[in-house]
């Protein structure tokens, strides 16, 4: 795979980094090529799913380094190991060119990649976002109505810009829309996403906002309370930016979407809270 334009890539200790240009020597000086060593030296304040470590960046703000780990009942053997040598290069390759193509995505600012045994392990450093908070925990606290429609409002906007750039997000779930002051909003974690030359087809742009709302779903089940049904609505008119034929196609498939195997599953075994 070659390295997107803006990146270079160095060998160090054993390890691959592609970094952005003007700032791969300064990762590498501060130890990314060891991404695990350095999230347990340098934690950050805000942890999500594995440890994050955190460095200040020249000449102001931070980047969060946040070793990969697989998901599912596989994760919960290998965790940090994947078979794919260009795992986070490849996202780092997606999220930049997602960038460049307007997509309000995260970003990315080195991928790391080291051999381990029969497989690799990989990280992400990406530039820290301050004041945010994922889409799942601004919709559990329960914000006043009009809050509650600006942060959707803000959302929408920025899963349909990842859409027109061409996006397709395989996990697309509320953890994984990132909500900052303002609002504003970033989609995040691009693992395994494909972009297209052109914006993203209806059927693809279909499966991936029913994914999204089966985690809205999931979301009412760990907070033990339905959502208001006036929520996906919103979302879905602020997505659709005035298309009436596109907000009717949104409407009727959330409206198809029943996910009842999701939803016996989530009766048995409620999911965690946000």
């Amino acid at each position: 795979m070659q390295v997107p334009p803006g990146f270079a890539s160095r060998e160090v200790d054993g390890a691959i980094v592609v970094g952005r240009n003007g700032l791969l020597d300064f990762l590498v000086g501060a130890g990314v090529a060891r991404p695990r060593e350095l999230a347990a030296a340098r934690p950050a304040a805000q942890q999500g799913r594995g440890r994050l470590g955190r460095l200040p960046l020249p000449p102001a703000g931070a980047a969060l380094v946040r070793p990969l780990r697989r998901g599912g009942l596989l994760g919960k053997v290998v965790r940090h190991r994947s078979l794919d040598p260009w795992r986070a290069v490849a996202e780092l390759a997606v999220s930049a060119e997602a960038e460049a193509r307007g997509a309000a995505v995260l970003e990315v600012l080195a991928a790391v990649t080291r051999r381990r045994g029969l497989g690799y392990e990989h990280a992400l450093v990406t530039r820290e976002v301050e004041g945010a908070c994922d889409l799942a925990q601004a919709l559990a606290a329960a914000p006043c109505p009009a809050r509650r429609a600006a942060a959707l409002v803000a959302a929408a906007r920025a899963v349909r810009s990842l859409h027109d750039a061409g996006v397709d997000h395989v996990d697309l779930n509320l953890k994984n829309v990132l909500l900052l002051p303002g609002p504003r909003a970033l989609v995040i974690d691009l693992d395994r996403c494909r972009i297209g030359r052109e914006d993203l087809p209806w059927p693809r742009r279909r499966a991936n906002l029913l994914r999204l709302l089966r985690s809205w779903h999931k979301l009412a089940a760990a907070c033990g309370s339905a959502f208001p049904a006036r929520d996906p609505l919103c979302f879905a008119a602020a997505y659709a930016r005035g298309d009436r034929v596109l907000l009717r196609r949104l409407v009727d498939a959330g409206a198809g979407a029943r996910f009842p195997l999701r939803r016996l599953l989530w009766s048995l075994r409620p999911p965690s809270p946000p």
